[in-house]
């Protein structure tokens, strides 16, 4: 899912697959950005920061319950992409 509007840029996205097939391959331009180690919901989580601005920043988390990978990349600091990533949660059924 991608948001644009004006000089703001988001884009979400998550991949579910049974544990049997969760060998996926997904590739994040991250040459070049620092990378720290965080959580979400207490799962492990890789925040990645491009300090030229040229690239969004990105946070990447897998929730091993579900079997879901999750991503957020922006022009957001990283304690407003983990804020956006706290508010991602499973939906009431």
């Amino acid at each position: 899912m991608l948001y644009c509007k004006e000089d703001l840029f988001l884009e979400f996205g998550y991949r579910q697959e049974p544990p049997e097939n969760m060998n996926v391959d997904l590739y994040f331009t991250t040459d070049g950005m620092s990378k720290t180690l965080l959580s979400v919901h207490d799962m492990p989580a890789e925040y990645y920061q491009d300090d030229t601005g040229e690239i969004s920043n990105l946070i990447v988390w897998v929730d091993s319950e579900t079997n879901t990978l999750f991503y957020i990349s922006g022009y957001l600091d990283k304690d407003q992409l983990v804020e956006l990533a706290e508010s991602v949660v499973p939906e009431e059924k």
